[in-house]
């Protein structure tokens, strides 16, 4: 695999201050210019044996080993303006706008490798029971190697300066071992149970550029339960209940610091190689109705989950120094829920047979039990509802097909109360529009043609701090716009 990538973005900032009469204290505007590059290399190798142990038994072993090189050239340009208010009738400017501008470049090197291999068992105990057994093995390891430098450009000119920090620059390692067994019996003509458990062992070490390392190692079983029932030929309902295991990033783990201005809204930026993994048991069920042959298909679905260690990003204050700190955080239990809603038809009735139709739409609910606060919130950065539609229309004439994917989330509020301040942070989100084209040039070529972000969608987010009398301190409004990607895929069999 090769992969060459080019992105421009412009971003622009703007932050006010305020003076407790409430009159702006000082205005400043940014605006953000970022060119990178990157070329990411990789391969894999995989191999796999089957042998027939008996009529009724089998056996397949799998082995894989993949590896990717990523390498990434990026230039970012600051440029600033700065105005001052004073705090009286009118607040007249003090003194003209004072403009700077900075230059940060980083050169990153980055590799990925894994070895996974795995043995599984199949037993056919008759012809409506079917018992699975299998282990797993995985060996990951993932070295970083970011440099940055800085430079002033204006007022006036000056040295690059490093600026590489220990997260920039670190390894990880994370061995696994997986054990599992699962029981399917059919339970009559319509009625079949899904019984299994799995066995998660990992250990990581994860080591920082100035050598820190810290290890993490852990077991947990994670029981599951499946059931379906067969209504009629064309209506099928599912039931489920599991425990899954969400792990933390890599990133995430590595012990660093990267200091900022250490405020509330410029805190600096550390690791957490204590963060644990997050769990949840869920609930799951779901009607499915198809007609037309199977051509057209209607779902209802709906799932809770009680989440365990729930993992977000948060920040406070140090006491022991003052500052503030950013850091992904084990921070408390909480619950997710929500309804979706599927349906695919052929559009037989409009008289094209050949155009599919496409459509989804969440509708998400949470509540968290914030261990810092006390409170009870919604997650972070959740949207209340999330919708797809889409449609692939095909021409047998030309062996083409041509589509559209529309994807639509509104925005979020996240809403936190920290050492004396209110802060809110809102962000919203342009929709996004995908299409594609895509043709067979002969019987094993096959070439299409895509387009991402055709409305060159736009992301901004804003911040406001109040203090306890609700009156407001700061604020923080930024704004990227995203561009438009052409690209080109061509697959040739043989």
């Amino acid at each position: 695999m090769q992969t060459n990538e080019e992105k421009d973005a412009v971003g622009n900032i703007g932050n006010s201050k305020l003076f407790p009469s409430g009159r702006n204290q000082e205005n400043k505007e940014q605006v953000v210019t970022i060119d990178e590059d990157k070329d990411i290399r990789g391969f894999r190798l995989s191999g796999g044996w089957e042998r027939k142990l008996s009529p009724d038994a089998d056996m397949k072993l799998g082995l894989l080993f993949q590896r990717t090189d990523q390498t990434k050239d990026e230039t970012e340009t600051t440029l600033s303006s700065t105005t001052k208010f004073k705090n009286e009738d009118g607040s007249p400017i003090d003194g003209s706008a004072k403009t700077d501008s900075s230059l940060k470049r980083e050169d990153e090197k980055k590799y990925d490798q894994e070895f996974l291999g795995n043995l599984g068992f199949n037993w056919r105990l008759s012809d409506s029971h079917k018992l699975t057994l299998g282990i797993e093995g995985s060996l990951k390891d993932r070295e970083k190697n970011k440099r940055i430098f800085e430079q002033k450009l204006a007022p006036k000119l000056e040295e690059e300066v490093e600026k590489t920090k220990p997260k920039d620059v670190y390894n990880i390692e994370e061995n696994q071992f997986n054990a599992y067994i699962q029981d399917e019996i059919r339970l009559g003509e319509k009625h079949t149970l899904v019984a299994g458990v799995r066995m998660e062992s990992v250990s990581n070490k994860a080591t920082a550029r100035d050598d820190t390392s810290i290890s993490q190692s852990g077991t947990i079983f994670n029981p599951s339960l499946h059931y379906k029932y067969e209504i009629s030929p064309n209506t099928i309902f599912r039931a489920s209940a599991a425990r899954t295991i969400r792990r933390p990033k890599f990133d995430d783990l590595i012990p660093f610091r990267d200091s900022k201005q250490g405020s509330l809204l410029q805190p600096d930026v550390i690791g957490n190689p204590n963060l644990q993994p997050e769990t949840s048991l869920g609930l799951e069920t779901g009607i499915e109705y198809s007609w037309g042959n199977g051509n057209n298909i209607i779902g209802l679905n709906g799932f809770y989950r009680w989440i365990d260690d729930k993992i977000e990003t948060e920040i406070n204050q140090n006491p022991d120094t003052n500052r503030f700190e950013q850091a992904p955080r084990n921070i408390g239990d909480g619950k997710v829920y929500g309804v979706r809603i599927d349906s695919e038809t052929r559009a037989a009735f409009l008289g094209l047979p050949n155009l599919k139709l496409l459509g989804n739409v969440s509708f998400l609910g949470s509540e968290l039990e914030d261990k810092t606060t006390g409170d009870t919130r919604r997650f972070n950065d959740q949207p209340s509802y999330v919708m797809n539609l889409g449609f692939d229309y095909y021409v047998p004439e030309l062996r083409m097909n041509f589509g559209f994917n529309y994807n639509y989330a509104p925005g979020s509020e996240k809403r936190e109360f920290k050492d004396g301040n209110f802060q809110v942070e809102t962000q919203e989100n342009d929709p996004s529009l995908d299409a594609y084209v895509a043709f067979n040039a002969s019987d094993n070529l096959r070439v299409r043609l895509f387009g991402q972000n055709l409305l060159g969608s736009e992301r901004s987010q804003s911040i406001s701090i109040f203090d306890n009398a609700n009156v407001l301190q700061t604020s923080r409004v930024e704004s990227e716009k995203s561009e438009r990607i052409w690209g080109v895929n061509v697959s040739w069999q043989f």
